[in-house]
């Protein structure tokens, strides 16, 4: 029957899975590559697990995602501007002998089937990083590459070595120029580069200095939205993209844009209320903090309605976070000495709490005086190491009357 099949197909999905996670992903970024959202649930969900998803690369890709020594390898053919043919043509140069340069590189793949573009693409999403050189020289370099290889392939076509030196070696490997000097790029550079050729931040993220606060502040996932309930008040983190202004009914200005993530994109929505705050912020490069609310409709996927945008970098350096630390009340001299001093070695603008059995009726709430601290990742990890994870929690502002249950949710 359907149905039998239909559990059969299940449990060996759900086998599959379990036994082998990387090759479950790897299959499934492949059949899911056109959709960017779920190739980015996907990449989280692989980052949970632990696995690796490496850049895609001319030595070691093939054609689509595939597993490498327990990570996933990008496919040559996830780079933008990269068919078929050209990926062909570099898998079959590359047969007997990885390339060992970008001058190699040129040389050896059909330059009718992998052009200028197509090389420039592979320079920015990292597949000629094992290659020598950096990303920067690279680029810069693939015009000088490309006008060598083909008047190595000229030259030798007409049996010539002349112009490399005589004997049969000179013939087999001409000495290459070197790449160009050029500055590497910063890793903002680098990512905005990697997005453009592959459509995904590989190497990293532009939230990542910023993921262990996330992680504190309560601050809701993307892929995570479709369970809020509508008209539910969220924290909200990530890229603002796609920003479109216009008027509304009344000739008020809005505004709309695509969230992301970690994990996906989210459609949002800024309405005149809030659109004087949050405008100056939604063109800028910088992660942002937003405030909203989630709206919900039938078989639509959630928006959120943004009330409040700040740049999380603003946030981190001009003490508009506050730290919160729960300590049981058994707590002993050694342990708010220990604290103590991990706030000597960060200081900084933010304001410090802590809650004394935070879930007991009679729980205690102390402001301390004299401690400020820098709420950075390294002074969380060292206080998660102390404390554990969740005793430890960071809010926009001070509580203002909240109780600690409510910040140690």
């Amino acid at each position: 029957s359907h149905s039998a099949g239909y559990a059969l197909v299940a449990y060996q999905t759900a086998w599959l899975k379990r036994h082998y996670p990387a090759e479950f992903l790897a299959a499934s970024l492949t059949s899911e590559m056109a959709d960017k959202d779920r190739v980015m649930i996907l990449q989280a969900e692989s980052r949970r697990l632990g696995i690796r998803v490496l850049a895609p690369d001319v030595n070691l890709s093939e054609e689509r995602f595939s597993v490498q020594e327990g990570s996933i390898r990008f496919g040559l053919e996830a780079v933008k501007g990269v068919g078929h043919a050209a990926v062909e043509a570099i898998l079959l140069a590359r047969e007997g002998r990885p390339f060992t340069s970008l001058f190699d590189f040129a040389e050896r793949v059909d330059s009718s089937r992998v052009n200028r573009k197509c090389v420039e693409n592979l320079v920015m999403a990292g597949a000629l990083d094992s290659l020598g050189g950096h990303r920067a020289q690279q680029l810069e370099s693939i015009g000088i590459a490309m006008e060598w290889a083909a008047r190595v392939r000229k030259e030798r076509s007409m049996g010539q070595t002349s112009l490399f030196g005589a004997g049969e070696a000179n013939q087999a490997q001409p000495a290459h120029p070197s790449l160009a000097e050029s500055s590497e790029w910063p890793q903002g550079e680098l990512l905005r580069c990697e997005k453009e050729a592959i459509g995904f931040y590989v190497s990293g993220h532009p939230l990542d200095e910023y993921r262990r606060l996330l992680d504190r502040m309560g601050v809701v996932p993307v892929h995570a939205l479709e369970a809020i309930r509508d008209n539910e008040p969220i924290l909200a983190a990530g890229l603002p993209t796609q920003v479109r202004r216009s008027v509304d009914k009344r000739g008020q200005a809005i505004a709309f844009m695509v969230l992301e993530d970690f994990t996906g994109t989210v459609e949002c929505m800024v309405f005149s209320d809030a659109y004087q705050d949050c405008d100056r912020h939604l063109d800028g490069e910088k992660p942002l903090l937003l405030r909203g609310r989630i709206s919900t409709r039938e078989d639509q996927k959630p928006k959120l309605r943004i009330e409040e945008a700040k740049p999380l970098s603003d946030l981190q350096e001009g003490g508009q976070l506050t730290l919160h630390l729960a300590l049981p009340g058994s707590a002993g001299d050694d342990l708010l000495d220990t604290l103590r001093a991990i706030f000597d070695r960060h200081p900084g603008p933010s304001p410090v709490w802590v809650h004394v059995d935070h879930a007991g009726v009679e729980g205690v709430q102390i402001r301390l005086k004299g401690n400020r601290v820098a709420p950075s990742p390294s002074l969380l990890d060292a206080l998660q190491h102390r404390l554990g994870e969740g005793a430890i929690r960071l809010t926009i502002g001070e509580p203002r009357g909240a109780r600690s249950q409510q910040i140690f949710v």
